[in-house]
């Protein structure tokens, strides 16, 4: 018997889980990124086990101080409204788009 023959068979399931674990890690780390720079740590921050209800894969904000949740709402409204204003007639806001470099700078 050949090393072939002891893998197991790749299930589709798995793949489907896998590429949402990875793609929750991206946001995860995203969002980590983006609190601590804007001075809002969420320190509960984590990527969750597989819902056995619905098979999903969640990132759990966690908790966070009120005065850190308080400021980390302010961010995100500011950033909506930066992001309306960017908007021109005839087009809409997509809000949660994958961030752009500004400036050529890599930064967003």
């Amino acid at each position: 018997m050949g090393a072939d023959a002891t893998r197991k068979p790749r299930s589709l399931l798995a793949d489907i889980v896998r590429e949402q674990r990875r793609q929750a890690h991206k946001a995860c780390a995203e969002i980590r990124e983006a609190a601590d720079s804007a001075g809002c740590p969420l320190p509960s921050l984590a990527v969750e086990s597989t819902s056995a209800i619905t098979g999903s894969v969640l990132v759990q904000l966690g908790g966070a101080p009120p005065d850190v949740i308080t400021k980390l709402a302010k961010v995100i409204r500011a950033g909506t409204i930066a992001l309306a204003a960017e908007v021109r007639p005839g087009e809409h806001a997509d809000l949660i788009s994958e961030p752009t470099a500004v400036n050529g700078t890599g930064v967003s």
